[in-house]
């Protein structure tokens, strides 16, 4: 098998296999999983001990969006066979969520309610927001349903019980054309720092900003407002999770570095602790190659050590541009003042670039009386800057609360070796393959890498739709 190192006969090993391995448990990887398991494929997925015990809500999404059969979320759960009695427990909110800079927080959700907001604080003028608005809208209805187009069109078999495409309305085919922009930031310049803050807080992306027609349906999306899981367990993870082990899947922890080989004809990853061999007609990178080939230097296994240092002879290795840094704040919900949101984006200077902590996401996650904050921003991958930068965010953060940090308890976040979801990486112009995201790096090998980078410009959506396409492309593989 070129490009994998073998594995040792000369060790003892216990091997098991598996038709799919899934490495790391990022949202990519658990629909795909989710996708495999419908289809009858054994499935297994190995996550870093600290990625797991950490706060729930740091793997969440920003923002929700859609929980209609026919929005991409929506039809992603029916894809993967999500029960209707769990799906009930997605919660439609009209507010997505408020935009705050000094002195104002605006109100972001139905489109008439939104431009009296934009015209209460004399952002622009109502009818001028509505137009641009309703554009946005309808930009974003088109775009929603290329992408449940291009699901059905990107496998060579049409996935079992893969909803219809969503059904365009008259007005669907209607696109925002840079003229409806410029004509609205002509009347009210203050517009255009306000999409490009939205653009950054909603899609992943590391420094160039995504293109206009991924912009319209990050912004246009919310205009529906947001979608939140409810109930004892109210994570989409964990609504994914549940349904991953009752296609009979399984989840495993990693504490340690790991070794990936051949065993056999078949890709196998064998644990640095425990020399367990977990062998896989199909092996799946779902974790940062970068984080994967760099994992070496974290280990005193010299044998895993130099293993990990040649993983880029078939790991393709693309430097982080950023990452997503996070505060963790954890106190009483009487904290909060009254009439604020679950999720802010934060604007320090509307007329400066929308990059670093001028931009700062804010969450809160509130259960029995005690509220856990999560504010980040993207800031360069160099960790030289990381203090300045959470001071920025937690300045960003005090200037919300009517009693500043008082009450306010910070919690440290642990950072996983390889299993991460902050890193940020522009995507390359060009990818090969049917599925942008998809990559096999060795012909003759059934492995395959989830880069997100491709996807990152549509925020969430663009991980449902990668992990999504992905199962149903290696589901047909493996048949």
């Amino acid at each position: 098998m070129r490009g994998l190192p073998g594995l040792d006969v000369r060790e003892s090993h216990r091997v098991r296999r598996w038709d799919a391995v899934v490495v790391g448990g990022a949202l990519p990887g658990l629909v795909a999983a989710a996708r495999l398991a419908m289809r009858g494929a054994q499935v297994l997925i190995i996550e870093e001990d600290c990625a797991v015990t950490s706060f729930p809500g740091l793997k969440e999404p920003f923002l929700m969006t859609g929980a209609s059969s026919d929005s991409v979320l929506g039809a992603c759960l029916t894809a993967i066979g999500v029960p209707l009695i769990d799906r009930r427990n997605l919660q439609s909110e009209p507010l997505a969520y408020q935009i705050v800079w000094p002195g104002t927080r605006l109100n972001f959700g139905d489109i008439e309610r939104t431009a009296q907001e934009f015209d209460c604080w004399d952002v622009a003028d109502c009818e001028v927001t509505r137009n641009l608005l309703s554009a946005l809208d309808q930009a974003s209805a088109a775009e929603g349903a290329r992408l449940l187009a291009s699901q059905l069109a990107s496998t060579t078999r049409r996935a079992d019980r893969a909803p219809r495409p969503v059904s365009q309305s008259p007005n669907s085919s209607v696109t925002l054309t840079p003229n409806h922009v410029e004509t609205a930031i002509a009347s009210a310049p203050m517009l255009a720092g306000l999409l490009d803050a939205q653009s950054r807080a909603l899609a992943d992306f590391g420094s160039s900003p995504p293109p206009q027609a991924a912009r319209n349906r990050l912004v246009g999306s919310a205009l529906h407002g947001a979608v939140r899981v409810s109930g004892k367990d109210p994570w989409l993870t964990s609504l994914l999770r549940q349904r991953i082990e009752a296609r009979h899947g399984e989840f495993r922890r990693m504490s340690s570095a790991f070794r990936i080989v051949q065993s056999g004809n078949l890709p196998a990853l064998v644990a640095e602790e425990s020399h367990e061999v977990c062998a896989a007609r199909a092996l799946i990178i779902n974790a940062p190659t970068s984080s994967l080939v760099e994992m070496g230097c974290h280990t005193n296994d010299e044998k895993t050590a130099a293993i990990a240092d040649s993983a880029d002879s078939w790991l393709p290795y693309s430097p982080p541009a950023g990452r997503r840094l996070t505060l963790h704040l954890r106190g009483d919900r009487k904290l909060l003042p009254s009439g604020i949101a679950s999720r802010l984006i934060c604007v320090g200077d509307l007329s400066a670039p929308m990059d670093g902590t001028n931009v700062v996401r804010v969450r809160f996650f509130d259960r029995d009386g005690k509220v856990d904050l999560l504010a980040d921003a993207s800031v360069p991958f160099d960790a030289s800057e990381d203090e300045r930068a959470f001071e920025d965010i937690g300045r960003r953060v005090v200037s919300l609360m009517p009693l500043g940090d008082e009450g306010w308890t910070r919690v440290a976040i642990p950072t996983p070796v390889w299993d991460r979801s902050d890193l940020l990486t522009d995507a390359a112009e060009k990818h090969s393959g049917p599925i942008p995201g998809l990559h096999r790096p060795l012909s003759r090998v059934p492995a395959y890498i989830l880069d997100r980078t491709q996807n990152a410009r549509l925020g969430f959506e663009g991980d449902l739709m990668l992990g999504w396409q992905a199962g149903d492309a290696i589901g047909s593989e493996l048949r």
